[in-house]
C-alpha cells in the first residue's frame, strides 16, 4: 500500500527529474523558458510518474527544436494540454 509519504516522495522525485530535464532543454537550445516553474509544477503533478513526465518534456524539446524557439519562450497551455491528451491515447 503507498503512503502519503511515499506519494510525497515521488512527486518530489519526478519535480527534480522534471526541472533538470526543463533545464537541458533550456541549455541546448539556448533558450530561456519563461514559464519553467508553473511547468515544472504541472508536468510534475499531472504525469503520475517519471516515465510519463519525461514523455512530456521529449514532446516540449521537440517543439522547442521544430518551431525553431529562440530567445525567451513560454510554452503554450494548449500545447501542454494536447501532449497529455497524447499520452493518455495510448
Amino acid at each position: 500500500m503507498e503512503t502519503s509519504g511515499n506519494k510525497k516522495e515521488a512527486y518530489m522525485a519526478t519535480k527534480e527529474q522534471v526541472a533538470a530535464q526543463l533545464m537541458m532543454i533550456e541549455t541546448v537550445h539556448g533558450i530561456r523558458l519563461v514559464n519553467r516553474d508553473r511547468l515544472i509544477d504541472t508536468i510534475a503533478g499531472n504525469a503520475g510518474d517519471r516515465r510519463t513526465a519525461s514523455f512530456v518534456t521529449a514532446a516540449i524539446n521537440s517543439w522547442v527544436a521544430v518551431s525553431g524557439i529562440e530567445g525567451e519562450a513560454e510554452v503554450p497551455d494548449d500545447l501542454l494540454a494536447r501532449i497529455f491528451r497524447n499520452f493518455a491515447m495510448r
